[in-house]
């Protein structure tokens, strides 16, 4: 927001007929980081809000949660002069709501103390409670907007315990969700899944139902005998059941409780059974990530287990060889299909070990959004074994690691990357992104997703584009493969966005010991090929055609390297800036966006 640009509001996308509302994080947060990320998409899917997001993350930084409570108030100060400045160039405020997540709501109701107008609206999600006073000034308190509306998740702990608005929702008792018992920190857990609550109820039919209670949250379910649920056309009475959050009626005041098992869907599953495991500025243990280590000369060993903090290898694992990291993606494993297939053709090169990081435990089905949010856990908790490891043995260098990320893993090295700078100066020297997720990262700023910063080199290798994976470059080098979409092979899949997206680690592990190799065309942006600027070479083409026609693959694709005189390997990997390997293989050199062909069936790779 530029207040010296009078029409500044007007050139934005900015709707004037749509409601809009102000989104404020609490502590540690950020403009993009979740959980408020999950929260601001949810109110721009619904599409009847314009979002206001305020980033105050550089004054709310982790461990100083001191210093946080301290700089609400000026937080406070200057938002309410962008507001007042807001409402100058057109902004109705009789329809801005301003919408605080723990220190993020307090700031909503500080705000109201320094504007010449009355707020309309506040809606407060878990209100912060350490170092918060009662009765203070610096709170939150129904004074502050004509309706003040609060959710309660973890009152008492991280939460306030109290009234609060003139309607408090007190979910589950308000104090501990049942859903965060096997999180190491249930009560930080619990205070963050007041956002969910919220984001709930921005899709129809799924807004949580409360029902009057005094003090506590009754032991049954809501909605049952002598309950009713509230009729919309004639408005809500004493004794019926009320939506939280967003149709929460205007004239509703007083307590009411919701009991419900089960955590909301956040934002647009309709069921997320069985509790979703969440960390956050957790202690590292093997009991939630575990980390592995293959031999490509001991092969019939298997995995070696090592500690998280402080890792030994075995004497029989030298690790002045070559050094392979791979972080699995969402619903993953040591043995998942996508990390399986990775291993399996780096041990069959010699003098290669391979590390796994196994964060299955955070990545549980059906529970996508909590995995997403325990990428950076999964990230600073792999920074953590690697500092260990390089400590234990000086032969091992962090720095020379190359680093392999699929899906959700992508953005998982992104953040060790950025933890190890942060701890000990270095960076990976390459990470390489197969189909990074794009979910919950659409629209994340580099320190939230695995951009070109992470490491010297970053390659990505896009194959779901748009759906389940990026459409955006995000490295130095990025493979569109056969447009990046949908992979010819996933035609006739159940589930071919599904199929396409694990596309990417098919080709990846190929690469490896591919004869032939995955040889790729430039092109100035993926949009430009989008629409029909740039094209496969012809030749790629005719031969893609006659395979499909049932010819012979191997004899085709030795004759073309045979005749091109193109050996594969490290260092025949660039014929020139326009025609260049994807995979294993990618030079470090160039930069920019590629597009390869494949095969429908293996081997994918079709040669120069």
């Amino acid at each position: 927001f530029d207040h010296r640009l009078r029409d500044w509001l007007n050139n934005t996308e900015w709707d004037h007929s749509k409601e809009n509302i102000i989104l404020i994080h609490g502590y540690a947060g950020g403009d993009d980081t979740l959980p408020i990320a999950v929260l601001r998409d949810a109110y721009i899917n619904h599409g009847g809000y314009n979002v206001f997001l305020v980033d105050w993350g550089a004054l709310c930084q982790p461990p100083c949660y001191v210093a946080a409570v301290y700089n609400i108030r000026p937080v406070a100060t200057c938002l309410a002069q962008s507001l007042m400045q807001l409402r100058d160039l057109g902004l109705p405020v009789e329809r801005t709501t301003c919408v605080g997540h723990s220190l993020g709501a307090h700031i909503c109701g500080l705000m109201a103390n320094y504007l010449n107008f009355r707020m309309e609206r506040i809606i407060a999600l878990d209100p912060a409670r350490p170092l918060i006073k009662p009765g203070g000034v610096n709170r939150l308190d129904q004074g502050d907007a004509k309706y003040v509306q609060v959710i309660h998740t973890n009152a008492g702990h991280y939460g306030e315990g109290g009234r609060v608005g003139h309607i408090d929702f007190c979910v589950n008792g308000g104090r501990r969700q049942p859903y965060c018992g096997n999180s190491a920190n249930i009560n930080l857990c619990s205070h963050i899944w007041a956002i969910c609550y919220l984001a709930q109820s921005l899709y129809e039919g799924h807004e949580p139902m409360a029902e009057p209670c005094s003090r506590r949250c009754p032991s049954t379910a809501i909605l049952g005998s002598g309950i009713r649920q509230g009729r919309r056309r004639f408005g809500y009475a004493m004794g019926y059941a009320i939506p939280m959050g967003l149709k929460t009626p205007p004239n509703a005041s007083g307590s009411y409780c919701i009991k419900d098992n089960n955590p909301p869907f956040c934002p647009s599953k309709p069921s997320m059974p069985g509790p979703c495991q969440f960390q956050y500025l957790e202690p590292c243990t093997s009991k939630t990530i575990a980390f592995y280590v293959f031999s490509s000369e001991h092969p019939q060993d298997g995995p070696v287990l090592l500690d998280s903090i402080d890792p030994h290898v075995p004497e029989h694992i030298r690790l002045n060889h070559t050094n392979k990291l791979i972080v699995h993606g969402y619903g993953g494993s040591i043995d998942f299909n996508a990390t399986k297939m990775i291993r399996k053709a780096y041990l069959r090169k010699p003098n290669t070990n391979v590390f796994i990081v196994d964060w299955g435990k955070l990545t549980r089905l059906p529970c996508y959004p909590t995995a997403a949010f325990n990428t950076k856990q999964a990230g600073e908790c792999t920074a953590t074994f690697l500092i260990g490891l390089q400590a234990n043995h000086p032969e091992f260098s962090a720095r020379d690691l190359h680093a392999i990320g699929f899906s959700l893993g992508a953005h998982v090295l992104s953040f060790t990357s950025n933890a190890l700078e942060k701890s000990i100066g270095i960076k990976f020297r390459r990470i390489t992104g197969l189909d990074p997720a794009l979910p919950f990262f659409a629209t994340a700023r580099p320190h939230w997703k695995l951009d070109q910063g992470d490491a010297d080199f970053v390659d990505v290798i896009h194959t779901n584009a748009g759906v389940y994976g990026k459409i955006e470059t995000c490295g130095h080098v990025d493979f569109y493969m056969n447009g990046g979409q949908n992979q010819p092979g996933c035609d006739k899949d159940s589930n071919q966005p599904l199929c396409s997206h694990m596309m990417s680690a098919a080709y990846f592990a190929e690469s490896i010991n591919s004869k032939y190799g995955f040889w790729a065309t430039r092109c100035t942006s993926y949009f430009a090929y989008f629409f029909g600027f740039c094209k496969y070479r012809v030749e790629q083409q005719q031969q893609q055609q006659s395979l499909i026609a049932g010819e012979d693959s191997s004899s085709r694709q030795e004759e073309t390297a045979a005749h091109a005189g193109v050996a594969l390997g490290e260092n025949n990997n660039v014929l020139d800036t326009n025609r260049i390997l994807m995979g294993e293989y990618c030079s470090n050199t160039v930069e920019g966006v590629y597009f390869v062909p494949t095969n429908p069936v293996p081997p994918f790779a079709m040669g120069f």
